[in-house]
């Protein structure tokens, strides 16, 4: 309670970027992979998804022309115009697990499933080091176990979150959370559904290692055969010559320690 009464709060420098909401979402809505990509229709937006922390889930485009814009605005569903396509930190509204704090890369929009904040001050994205060190914060264990304090329910609204602790921005958390959001952005480009998806790095190195394994486990068992009246001479260099197999094949119980 110290720490929250004597610390400026996430709200004197981050504020909430609103929401899009369509009010027709199986009209405006589409998974990437169902339009034509290029014809300047389509944005994407953060519309909450599976936990993922860091990057991900962004596999949903809304309809962004000038008719649907027109909709959206009829009702009240657009957001602030001069943040909808700047860098923010987003998250599931709903969760019955920790939070997953996310980017909210520049160019998407966002729903009422994905609060999202954004900074008050330009944020030069050249250096992410505010918005990086902010949520690295939002992703740790104190963050879980104050959020948790302060709001037991599944939802958590910008409220609970820009009411939070507001830490002094660090370089070193920086760059730990730089390398995060690369494992985090590799890992997701491995879904079939992420718009980065080339193929699984499985099949790649299935493709690139099979020959040779095949190669190295044939020659074991042709020595293993011609030393088979030597059996304890036979298992040692059998197992001494085994740990040659790439490392990258060990996933498949063909050798190394």
């Amino acid at each position: 309670m110290e720490i929250l009464n004597n610390t400026k709060s996430i709200a004197s420098a981050w504020q909430s970027g609103g929401r899009l909401k369509t009010h027709n979402n199986l009209k405006f809505l589409r998974y990437w992979w169902e339009i034509l990509l290029g014809d300047g229709r389509w944005k994407p937006i953060e519309d909450g998804g599976s936990f993922r922390r860091w990057a991900g889930n962004d596999y949903i485009v809304v309809d962004y022309s000038p008719a649907a814009i027109s909709a959206y605005r009829e009702k009240g569903g657009l957001p602030n115009q001069k943040l909808i396509d700047k860098q923010g930190i987003t998250w599931n509204l709903i969760t019955s697990a920790d939070n997953a704090f996310r980017i909210k890369r520049e160019g998407n929009a966002y729903s009422s499933a994905a609060p999202t904040i954004i900074s008050i001050d330009d944020v030069d994205i050249s250096d992410n080091t505010t918005v990086l060190s902010l949520l690295g914060q939002l992703n740790s264990k104190s963050t879980a176990y104050i959020l948790e304090g302060l709001n037991p329910t599944l939802n958590t609204t910008i409220h609970d979150v820009t009411r939070l602790p507001l830490f002094k921005s660090s370089n070193q958390i920086a760059l730990i959370v730089t390398e995060n959001l690369s494992i985090s952005s590799a890992d997701w480009s491995e879904s079939e559904t992420a718009g980065s998806f080339l193929t699984f790095s499985l099949v790649t190195n299935i493709a690139e290692h099979t020959v040779l394994v095949i190669c190295h486990i044939h020659r074991r068992i042709s020595k293993i055969r011609v030393t088979a009246k030597h059996p304890f001479k036979k298992l040692a260099t059998w197992w001494h010559k085994i740990q040659n197999v790439p490392k990258k094949c060990q996933t498949f119980g063909l050798g190394g320690h």
